[in-house]
């Protein structure tokens, strides 16, 4: 059962962003470096934002490129009188998500299971 609160909330949020398959594993653990670092400051913690921040900016460009049918391709587009997110504000919006998204999800699905009926 822990397996699959761990799994299905990052294939999910993956699918929505349009973050490849072969990527998830590093979301999930840039995800849980994050949250560790609101507990307590990890040493990987900021090698592990680094790399985040780097992987983002590499997914932003190819989506510039080749816009998909995903989220990230949306916010790269969306505009509103002129202006478009910034790139801070697009690092913000990933990593609400991706907390949001996985982290919360994985705990709401294991409590959910370990719960007796």
């Amino acid at each position: 059962m822990l397996m699959i609160s761990l799994t299905l909330p990052i294939i999910v949020i993956s699918e929505l962003l349009g973050v490849p398959a072969e990527d998830r594993n590093n979301f999930r653990k840039w995800s849980n470096t994050i949250i560790a670092a609101a507990d307590e400051f990890e040493e990987d913690f900021i090698e592990d934002v680094e790399a985040f921040l780097a992987y983002l900016k590499e997914l932003f460009d190819e989506r510039r490129s080749a816009p998909g049918n995903d989220l990230i391709s949306n916010l790269l587009q969306a505009e509103e009188e002129g202006e478009q997110l910034s790139r801070n504000e697009l690092y913000s919006m990933m990593i609400l998500l991706i907390i949001a998204g996985h982290e919360t999800t994985v705990n709401l699905i294991t409590n959910t299971m370990a719960r007796p009926i």
